[in-house]
């Protein structure tokens, strides 16, 4: 599967997720323990834009299971 194939995918189900669950919006969440080389490091503060989320609701484990479901 091509990697836009499997964004899109992603993409649907975080949606669905969010609507059933009533989140107007969904952001991104990166491991902040991974320490990146010297080099990226404009490459990640470039693209990371939350640093800091105390109480917001995951739903990464019910987007990965509608995932799973969804293969063939």
């Amino acid at each position: 599967m091509g990697t836009q194939k499997a964004y899109g995918q992603i993409v649907r189900a975080t949606r669905e997720v969010a609507a059933e669950r009533g989140l107007s919006l969904v952001l991104a969440k990166d491991d902040p323990n991974m320490v990146p080389e010297p080099e990226s490091i404009r490459g990640v503060i470039a693209t990371q834009k939350v640093l800091y989320c105390g109480g917001c609701p995951d739903i990464t484990e019910e987007v990965q299971a509608r995932l799973i479901a969804a293969k063939p």
